[in-house]
């Protein structure tokens, strides 16, 4: 009876991982600083997650609720992608305006002469 509520409260707060993960990578609000806290946090849930796996295949002699599992799995996977993609894209873009400045740079030292007149120094000569 023990083993049941154990496997249980396991599988609960497996869930509950899984909500969690679930949510915060739908409401991502699509900046680069979110998205890499994001995916740090989510680091920290996936190991969680593996150690809630372990003692439920220790406690179970068959994995327990497998498809609803996989089913939630493949949601997280594809709002991975979707994360991944948009990092990606705001990587493109980074790169390409740093190109745009430092041609920028380079258009404004050609027009722009920074020319030192030589510096005598006055002696008496004797």
């Amino acid at each position: 009876m023990g083993t049941d509520l154990d496997i249980q409260r396991l599988v609960y707060k497996r869930d509950e991982i899984l909500k969690k993960i679930l949510n915060d990578l739908k409401e991502w609000d699509n900046t680069i600083e979110s998205g890499v806290e994001l995916i740090e946090s989510n680091q920290i849930q996936f190991n969680i997650l593996e150690g809630i796996n372990s003692e439920l295949y220790k406690l179970a002699d068959s994995p327990y609720q497998v498809e609803e599992y996989n089913l939630k799995l493949n949601a997280i996977k594809k709002e991975l992608k979707k994360l991944v993609h948009g990092l990606q894209g705001k990587r493109s873009t980074l790169l390409e305006e740093k190109q745009q400045l430092s041609k920028k740079d380079q258009i404004l030292k050609s027009y722009v002469s920074i020319k030192k007149d030589p510096v005598f120094i006055d002696k008496d000569v004797k």
